[in-house]
């Protein structure tokens, strides 16, 4: 872990409980209000750092055509995402949001805590669409 992103774990740890983070070679885990955000950065460009948390499983056969549609608008000029990006990871079957930043954005406890309410107003805002959806869906 690159020691940019070790500042960063620490930072958190003095925003939450040492509990609610775990570190290892490649990142660390924030585990906030039941979601899991994983920071990590790839060796081939330490100065970027990505957040990725998943929004929902969904099974690439049962996905509704408007919550496809959703999702890869969402993703148009990262309009619906606040500058992350939509996934869906067909061997898991889960919708993953990531976003993508520079080391340095994070620089204090105001930064990170809000940066993390921020990221998981958006996983809120696509589960609750996902949920929408699969109810139509099923009506």
């Amino acid at each position: 872990m690159t020691n940019e992103l070790q500042n960063l774990a620490e930072l958190a740890r003095s925003i939450w409980s040492e509990d609610a983070v775990s570190s290892d070679d490649f990142g660390f885990a924030l585990e906030t209000g039941g979601d899991t955000l994983t920071f990590f950065s790839p060796s081939e460009s330490p100065e970027t750092l990505y957040c990725r948390a998943k929004v929902a499983p969904l099974a690439a056969e049962t996905c509704p055509a408007g919550l496809a549609e959703d999702l890869l608008g969402g993703n148009f000029f990262w309009t619906g995402t606040r500058g992350g990006t939509l996934s869906f990871n067909e061997k898991d079957g889960i919708i993953y949001l990531t976003d993508r930043l520079d080391t340095g954005a994070l620089d204090g406890e105001d930064a990170l805590a809000g940066y993390v309410a921020d990221f998981t107003r958006t996983l809120d805002d696509w589960r609750v669409r996902r949920d929408v959806y699969m109810k139509e869906e099923v009506q």
